[in-house]
């Protein structure tokens, strides 16, 4: 068993104050994002949100590949 920083496989695409604000926040390198909230609040739109991290600093992140592909 490994303890193992928690931007390897949990950022968030917003920051969340409670949840490591801004250090948890994605950055190009990392691993996992996790769009946390956006499909119960209705003041977002995870499309959105998608489509704005796959094109962000590069990401390589496709909607065919999160969907099960």
């Amino acid at each position: 068993m490994a303890l193992i920083p928690q931007r390897l496989l949990n950022t968030y695409n917003i920051v969340i104050a409670s949840r490591g604000g801004a250090k948890a926040v994605y950055k190009e390198g990392d691993f996992v994002v996790r769009m946390v909230g956006c499909e119960t609040d209705a003041a977002r739109n995870c499309e959105r949100e998608f489509e704005d991290m796959r094109v962000v600093k590069g990401a390589q992140i496709m909607r065919e590949g999160v969907k099960g592909g």
